[in-house]
C-alpha cells in the first residue's frame, strides 16, 4: 500500500486543524466584551476590579486615546464566555461620572441568545448610528447608504465641541423605514473604500435628552420674547394691601382683554 509523502500528511493535519482554531478565536472572541464610555483616566487595574464579581478576568486592553477625546474604549476578556454574558449586566451603568455601554465583542449579535439580531435592533427605529468611514462627506454617506438599504430623510453629523466646524467622526441617519434602518444594520463591520464601517440601531442618550430640552427651553423663551412684543402693560399703585389678582382682573376687565 503507497505511503503518503509527509507533506500530504502535513496538508491534511492542518486542515484538520483549521476548523479547531478557528473554534477556539470564536470561543476567545465570546469571551471578550466591549466597552464604551470609559473615563479618560481609568487605569486597567481599575476595570479590572470593577469586572471581577462577575468572573475570572484574565485581560483588560484600554487602546490608545484619540486626540480631544474625553472618553475610551476597553477590551475585557473572561475565561468564560458566562461570566462575559454576564458582564453585559453593566450596561448604563454609571462609572467614574461616567455611562458605561457594554457588548460582547467580535461575536454577532444574533448569535447571543438573550440579545436581540441587527434586524430585530433597528426593527424599533428609523435612525442608526454610522462611524468608520474616514474623511467622506455627509453627501457622500448619505448617497451610499440610499443606494444600499433605501431612502435617508435626514443625516446629522455633530460637530466637535472644542474644534468649530470639526466633525465627531460619526453620522446619524434617519430612513424612511424601519425595514430601511434593519439593512443599514447589516452593513456592520463591512468594508467601504478600505474602511470598515461600524454601524447600530441608534437609541437617544442622556446627552440628546439634554440637548432636546434644551432646544425647547430656547424655543420657549423666543415665543415669550414675541409674546411680550404684542403685550401692552400699565403700572397701577393705590389699591388695598389685601386685595387679590383675581379681583384686579375683574376690576379692569371692561378696559378689554
Amino acid at each position: 500500500m503507497p505511503k503518503k509523502d509527509d507533506s500530504q500528511a502535513k496538508g491534511s493535519k492542518r486542515k484538520r486543524e483549521e476548523p479547531e482554531e478557528e473554534t477556539a478565536a470564536s470561543s476567545k472572541k465570546a469571551c471578550k466584551v466591549y466597552l464604551q464610555g470609559v473615563p479618560r483616566l481609568c487605569q486597567a487595574a481599575t476595570i479590572k476590579e470593577r469586572f471581577a464579581k462577575y468572573g475570572s478576568v484574565l485581560d483588560v486592553e484600554i487602546p490608545a486615546i484619540r486626540r480631544n477625546k474625553t472618553k475610551r474604549i476597553a477590551f475585557v476578556t473572561f475565561a468564560k464566555k458566562s461570566e462575559a454574558k454576564a458582564a453585559l449586566e453593566e450596561d448604563e451603568a454609571e462609572f467614574e461620572g461616567s455611562t458605561l455601554k457594554v457588548q460582547l465583542s467580535g461575536v454577532p449579535k444574533s448569535s447571543v441568545g438573550s440579545l436581540p439580531s441587527a434586524e430585530e435592533a433597528a426593527a424599533t427605529s428609523t435612525k442608526v448610528f454610522v462611524a468608520g468611514f474616514g474623511s467622506r462627506s455627509a453627501d457622500e454617506v448619505s448617497a451610499y447608504f440610499s443606494k444600499k438599504c433605501g431612502s435617508v430623510q435626514s443625516l446629522t453629523m455633530p460637530e466637535s465641541a472644542k474644534t468649530k466646524g470639526r466633525s465627531r467622526g460619526f453620522v446619524i441617519l434617519e430612513f424612511s423605514k424601519k425595514a430601511h434602518a434593519a439593512a443599514a444594520v447589516e452593513l456592520n463591520e463591512t468594508k467601504w473604500k478600505g474602511q470598515t464601517l461600524a454601524v447600530k440601531s441608534y437609541t437617544s442618550s442622556a446627552t440628546d435628552e439634554k440637548v432636546k430640552k434644551k432646544a425647547a427651553a430656547k424655543k420657549s423663551a423666543r415665543e415669550k420674547r414675541e409674546q411680550a412684543k404684542h403685550e401692552f402693560r400699565v403700572f397701577i399703585q393705590g389699591f388695598p394691601k389685601g386685595v387679590s389678582e383675581k379681583s384686579l382682573k375683574e376690576h379692569f376687565e371692561p378696559c378689554g382683554e
